[in-house]
């Protein structure tokens, strides 16, 4: 914090709020309470795959065609959210037990229509790390995980198929 030698302050209000606390874990939860308040119908306990659009800095899966015929064979649902009404977006996620994507700002949906005790999938570019989807489903009491791509140069990378089909049986036998 900055030292301040003198000030007149009439009133203030300091949050100390940098790590994942109990406190946050509960606006997290009214948050994902308010959703689920909004959205009709029963969980569909299902798996969707999110795929990224275009918008947002550059991590292309060369073999996402690959990924996502593998994941439709094994009825996980495809799913692109750019263009998507946002009150759509949160009733196709509603209640998955599994959410699956590269790594970046659209895991953030997970995060509030994931069923109680559901997963986070974070396909992983290689020269890129950013983790706090951990952090978050950790306080909520979710479950994380992480396949990291191959570098293919230039942001560019591929995922090994197997290498994800394992870790998604993995993790949907650990959500059960």
């Amino acid at each position: 914090y900055p030292v301040i030698r003198k000030a007149r302050i009439k009133k203030l209000i300091v949050y100390d709020d940098i790590t994942q606390s109990p406190h946050k874990a509960g606006r997290f939860r009214h948050l994902r309470n308010k959703l689920k308040e909004q959205v009709a119908g029963e969980q569909s306990n299902h798996i969707v795959y999110l795929k990224r659009g275009s918008a947002g800095a550059r991590r292309r899966m060369l073999n996402e065609d690959q990924v996502v015929a593998a994941l439709q064979k094994r009825g996980v649902q495809i799913v692109q959210a750019e263009g998507m009404p946002a009150e759509q977006l949160v009733k196709t996620l509603h209640g998955s037990r599994l959410v699956i994507s590269v790594e970046g700002s659209q895991i953030s949906h997970a995060i509030y229509t994931l069923r109680d005790g559901g997963g986070v999938l974070a396909i992983q570019p290689p020269r890129r790390l950013f983790n706090s989807h951990m952090d978050w489903t950790r306080v909520l009491d979710m479950h994380y995980g992480i396949v990291v791509g191959i570098d293919q140069g230039n942001q560019d990378f591929t995922l090994p198929v197997d290498d994800l089909m394992r870790t998604v049986d993995l993790m949907d036998e650990k959500i059960g």
